[in-house]
């Protein structure tokens, strides 16, 4: 293997080292807008946290997973919850 194919070969593994840590990451909304596809809520839906919080929405075959991020510091994310799309389809109507 040639010396620049080498070191490409060993910073691509060091890089899947450190995007797969061994301990938990938490998830920021900084990372979740970059890498995920979704809705911006005008508001959370009831039973999730409100104050100083706000909602993402995804979609996915037959459910919406709402994802609660705060508004304090990197944004972390503080609730999840999933939704059937009938239940959500009845909220529409």
């Amino acid at each position: 293997m040639r010396t620049p194919a080498r070191a490409a070969a060993i910073a691509a593994g060091a890089f899947v080292q450190t995007a797969c840590a061994a301990e938990p990451m938490p998830l920021a909304h900084g990372q979740f807008e970059a890498a995920v596809p979704h809705l911006d809520l005008a508001q959370c839906p009831e039973g999730m946290p409100q104050e100083a919080a706000f909602c993402r929405a995804t979609i996915n075959h037959h459910e919406v997973h709402v994802f609660t991020f705060a508004k304090d510091g990197e944004f972390p994310l503080i609730a999840f919850e999933t939704y059937a799309i009938d239940e959500v389809k009845s909220l529409l109507e």
